[in-house]
């Protein structure tokens, strides 16, 4: 199976990762990302690791979003995301009894969404609502058929926000 990844645009959605790394990194100097194998498709993106202690603090789901403020305003500032992601997220946790961290990273904003979303024990802490919905497969598939799937509507409004510089949207 191909990854998205290895396309040029995700290649470009690395890129932006990467970039929103440096930017948490900063934010919470005491932490590292590490990321999961790109090379691979992995069941979570990263864990965030205590530089001294050297212990998972979070396991990390992690998202980048071209969308604009507007865009966000729309959608009533909340992240979809497929239900299936969130239940490994949530079955990781319960297993490693390591909390659940969601990033969204919204470059046109320079905006970095950071939110606890389960608990050690793997329940769901955050107001979300479940739906069939249909949506784009994968980051390259905006002009292939949209998917059928359960979508997680998760409310980010009381996210911690870290802003940075806006990277304007590129195809």
């Amino acid at each position: 199976m191909s990854l998205d990844i290895n396309t040029p645009k995700g290649q470009r959605t690395l890129m932006r990762e990467q970039e929103m790394v440096s930017v948490l990194e900063a934010e919470y100097p005491t932490l590292m990302y590490a990321q999961t194998p790109k090379a691979r498709e992995s069941a979570v993106d990263a864990m965030l690791i205590d530089r001294r202690s050297q212990e998972i603090q979070y396991v990390v789901e992690q998202k980048t979003r071209q969308i604009s403020e507007e865009q966000w305003q729309y959608y009533n500032r909340t992240w979809l995301i497929t239900t299936a992601k969130v239940k490994k997220l949530q079955e990781i946790c319960r297993s490693l009894c390591v909390p659940g961290m969601g990033i969204l990273y919204m470059p046109p904003q320079g905006l970095i969404l950071c939110r606890q979303l389960v608990d050690s024990a793997g329940n769901m802490l955050v107001p979300y609502e479940d739906h069939h919905t249909l949506t784009q497969a994968t980051c390259n598939s905006e002009h292939d058929p949209k998917v059928m799937r359960e979508n997680r509507y998760i409310d980010m409004k009381s996210a911690k926000k870290i802003t940075c510089t806006p990277i304007p949207y590129r195809v």
